[in-house]
């Protein structure tokens, strides 16, 4: 459950809004859910990746692109909008789309939409510079009025020119490249007002950097765009652009504890690692949610988990048994692991069958009331379930040494009906459980 592999990609989601037989709310909710597959998480923000394919065969075998959605009833930016619905079915605060260069049906629908932010990414070669310079004169040609830009309506283009070195920034032809984008920028309006360069052109610049050559995933692009330039630009465009996510009573709370008795702060987190110690006390009551964690909340989220849990000692595979005991039911671990803030019926009870013959009493207690908990909702007729008869018959069915796999499988199909209650004359069977 480390690592996620995208389940789906751009093209299933042009497939999907585009000729789905559900409503498009559910088309775009379902699709959400394939998303959410493989996160990333870095700090407290979730990134989510959809690919342009997912193979070969399906890049080479497009049956609907970009284009045929502008082409389609609900208008020219029909693209724009099917994005920006898929991003508000994820709750996401951004979409970042990433473009190859030029002009073309899968690019234009996004190009000429002025309520995207859109920033080219150019070096200052003759070829690069002819070409961006033919993008941006055919933008202007629809650029929004000043009006709807100020408003925050509409938004004008970024240039970004990269791989700049001292050399080439001191030559004529880069001071000519910048000239020339600002030149084809240029509104009809300012036209009349006899202006021939673009005020409102944003070009920024980054420096030449060789660890960019290569990059081979995720970790690898952190770490080697943090000391560069482009990061620097990146920061600035942000802070420019986007609100600040610390508000004013954060900072407040932060002061106030900063001023606080940093000795009392020590201790507490002191008692708190002394609970966490060992997984058998039973005593802590949260959960740090690493990222398997997270993966197997989100692949889990409307279907039973079948997990196998594999780790060395002290890796903590007894202390999340605990701790999924604690909130008996699986739609509680899922809030918690995913941060929901909405309340979710509680239909799906963990039961845990078998459990550490080294837990201490708060960690039974805690083991008992889940099963108990279980118990409930069958009915009290449920006979209790007693973890040390269940151990005897595992010991008794060990000592045969002619027990083959059919004969494992049915006693352990066996041992969970017997746990829930269910008789019967006849052999238990999966199906029978799963309509209990």
């Amino acid at each position: 459950m480390e690592k996620q592999q995208p389940a789906v990609s751009f093209i299933d989601f042009l497939e999907a809004y585009h000729y789905s037989p559900l409503p498009t709310d559910q088309a775009l909710s379902l699709f959400a859910k394939e998303v959410e597959k493989s996160p990333k998480h870095e700090g407290r923000s979730i990134f989510y990746f959809l690919p342009a394919c997912l193979n070969d065969e399906q890049l080479l075998d497009t049956p609907v692109l970009p284009e045929h959605l502008a082409r389609s009833s609900e208008g020219e930016w029909t693209v724009g909008n099917a994005i920006h619905q898929l991003g508000q079915a994820l709750g996401v605060d951004y979409v970042l789309v990433d473009l190859r260069a030029g002009l073309s049906e899968i690019s234009s629908p996004l190009i000429f939409d002025p309520r995207i932010q859109r920033i080219f990414i150019t070096t200052a070669t003759e070829q690069s510079v002819a070409g961006l310079s033919l993008v941006l004169g055919q933008i202007s040609r629809i650029a929004p009025s000043d009006a709807d830009v100020d408003n925050g309506n509409y938004y004008d283009p970024s240039v970004i020119v990269t791989f700049l070195t001292p050399e080439l920034k001191s030559l004529p032809t880069f001071e000519n490249a910048l000239v020339k984008f600002r030149t084809s920028y240029v509104q009809s309006t300012r036209l009349e007002e006899d202006s021939i360069y673009s005020k409102r052109l944003g070009i920024k610049e980054t420096d030449f950097a060789q660890e960019l050559l290569y990059i081979n995933n995720w970790e690898e692009a952190r770490l080697k765009l943090t000391p560069t330039s482009v990061m620097k630009v990146s920061r600035e465009w942000a802070e420019s652009r986007l609100k600040s996510s610390v508000t004013a009573d954060e900072l407040e709370s932060t002061n106030s504890r900063e001023k606080g008795d940093l000795l009392e702060e020590v201790r507490r987190f002191r008692d708190i690692c002394q609970q966490y110690e060992f997984a058998e006390s039973g005593e802590g009551e949260g959960l740090l949610v690493t990222e398997p964690l997270k993966n197997l909340a989100t692949n889990f989220q409307d279907e039973l988990p079948r997990v196998v849990s594999i780790g060395a000692k002290g890796a903590g595979k007894t202390f999340i048994y605990v701790q999924l005991s604690r909130f008996q039911y699986w739609e509680r671990f899922i809030k918690l692991a995913l941060r929901r803030e909405v309340e979710t019926e509680l239909r799906t009870h963990i039961f845990p069958l078998l459990q550490s013959s080294t837990l201490r009493d708060a960690a039974e207690n805690v083991i008992k009331s889940a099963r108990n908990q279980v118990r409930v909702e069958l009915g009290e007729s449920t006979p209790e379930f007693l973890p040390s008869e269940c151990q005897d018959r595992i010991r008794r069915e060990l000592l045969k040494e002619t027990s083959n796999d059919l004969e494992w499988t049915e006693f352990w199909i066996n041992e969970i009906s017997r746990a829930l209650g269910i008789t019967g004359t006849n052999s238990i069977s999966l199906s029978d459980i799963n309509n209990f």
